[in-house]
């Protein structure tokens, strides 16, 4: 008989928020294609943090209705949630803010997180197998004795692309020099004034002028697009799990400059076009100067297929299988 998992997440692509938690659909899909039998339950945890509370009896009723073997959380927030039940086994995917808190301009965390930072740290230890993306997060919660397994990438969607096509169907300049920020600029963590300062010291001391190419709440089909067309994707985050777009822009064999965040210096290794740097701008300009002198496209997509999403649905499947009821 095939698993059955109840899939319980706070963040789910949907039509005002087709960006949203594009990542958690990814692997849904992903275990579906491999037969696991998945139904999903969506907290609205954007509206307000009551949407957990109502999120209880709406399991509950669900549970009633459906004949799981285990439950799937993603962030631990829904983790809570899943947990309000002791019947059925749970596997909690920590996503990084749960983990780390929310970060102020600074990059400091904010007070007002750290409560639910620290229940959600807690709440490891009282689900049957914590997820985390890179060992830095597994560190958080040592105790529990976490799995790292990051999030897949959906190898045919990110795939080299004409450059000059790319920037037709986006209506780039074609001659321009683009640099790529995968986020909403207003996100604290995020960390675009550091971004900005990059690309101005990237003109004054290298004379390279660069144009931000800033993407957020774009359909998962279109992101391809923007990463294709850009000629180095930046990534400048306070902090990171294991940031899906370094490994997006690596399938598409677009170059990447990060600062060392998560499991980013693992993914990028000493590869030509790829760099990792401290959180300063005239060392992440030095870098993004010399990989955007490397090679158009690189090849390190040759590289990428053991975070596929067909193979990190096989190493969820197999945590599964320790934990379900059968």
């Amino acid at each position: 008989m095939p698993l059955r998992v109840l899939t319980i997440t706070n963040m789910y692509p949907e039509p005002a928020r087709p960006a949203w938690g594009t990542f958690i659909k990814s692997q849904v899909d992903s275990l579906v294609a491999q037969g696991v039998e998945t139904e999903v339950l969506v907290i609205h945890g954007y509206r307000g943090r009551v949407e957990y509370l109502y999120a209880i009896p709406r399991l509950w009723r669900q549970l009633r209705r459906g004949n799981y073997d285990l439950i799937h959380a993603h962030y631990g927030l829904s983790g809570l949630v899943a947990r309000a039940q002791r019947r059925l086994p749970v596997v909690v995917s920590y996503c990084g803010n749960d983990l780390y808190g929310h970060a102020n301009a600074a990059g400091r965390q904010t007070l007002q997180s750290l409560p639910l930072m620290w229940l959600q740290r807690l709440l490891a230890r009282v689900v049957d197998r914590a997820i985390v993306k890179s060992p830095a997060s597994a560190n958080l919660i040592a105790a529990a004795n976490p799995v790292v397994i990051p999030n897949g990438v959906d190898m045919e969607r990110f795939r080299p692309l004409p450059r000059d096509e790319c920037r037709v169907a986006l209506d780039l300049d074609p001659a321009a020099t683009y640099v790529l920020f995968p986020y909403a600029p207003d996100r604290p963590r995020k960390n675009y004034p550091l971004f900005e300062a990059t690309l101005a010291t990237l003109a004054g001391r290298h004379g390279i002028s660069a144009r931000p190419l800033v993407v957020h709440d774009v359909p998962n089909d279109r992101v391809p697009l923007y990463l294709n067309a850009a000629d180095a994707v930046m990534l400048t985050s306070y902090w990171e799990g294991s940031p899906n777009v370094v490994k997006e822009a690596m399938a598409c064999n677009t170059r990447v400059v990060a600062v060392d965040v998560g499991d980013v210096r693992a993914l990028i290794g000493d590869q030509p076009g790829y760099a990792v740097c401290g959180f300063d701008a005239g060392e992440l300009a030095d870098a993004l100067a010399t990989v955007l002198a490397t090679p158009a496209k690189t090849r390190i997509r040759e590289h990428m297929q053991a975070l596929s999403v067909e193979a990190i649905a096989a190493r969820v499947i197999a945590i599964y299988e320790t934990v379900a009821v059968r």
